[in-house]
């Protein structure tokens, strides 16, 4: 998954009695949180092992090595708030190859409702975390 151009999260937005949920009820605005805490809890094991590794040369005072040490420490941080590393405004470099840096896009799948309240919260929630946002219709079964 690290090796994708972009994330697209598509949260599911409607009520089915025959379509089964994991947690047993429907509440997109939970699963886009559930989700994006999952990228970044990967992220953190990533930036934490790379600190790791930094943290050793930055001893020897080169200026490249201490300036990325510090930029490491300041995303582990964010990260560490629950911060996808998009919204932290750091200038990151692609070697990191971060999920939570990647451009991401929200989908709602929603049902012939709209489910407006469910939208607006994923809109919401996505605008406080740099994610995009669309919305898919749902089509009616016959």
């Amino acid at each position: 998954m690290r090796t994708t151009d972009a994330v697209v999260l598509v949260v599911r937005c409607f009520h089915d009695d025959q379509v089964a949920h994991p947690s047993g009820r429907v509440n997109p605005l939970d699963d886009a949180e559930t989700i994006e805490l999952e990228l970044v809890f990967a992220d953190q094991a990533a930036v934490a092992r790379r600190l790791e590794r930094v943290a050793k040369t930055a001893k020897s005072g080169d200026r490249a090595v201490v300036a990325e040490h510090e930029l490491l420490q300041e995303l582990a941080a964010g990260l560490e708030q629950g911060r996808p590393a998009r919204s932290l405004g750091l200038d990151l470099p692609d070697a990191l190859d971060l999920l939570t840096a990647k451009p991401a896009l929200t989908i709602a799948n929603v049902d012939q409702s709209g489910n407006e309240q469910a939208v607006e919260q994923l809109r919401a929630f996505g605008a406080e975390r740099g994610i995009e946002y669309d919305r898919a219709g749902r089509q009616a079964r016959g």
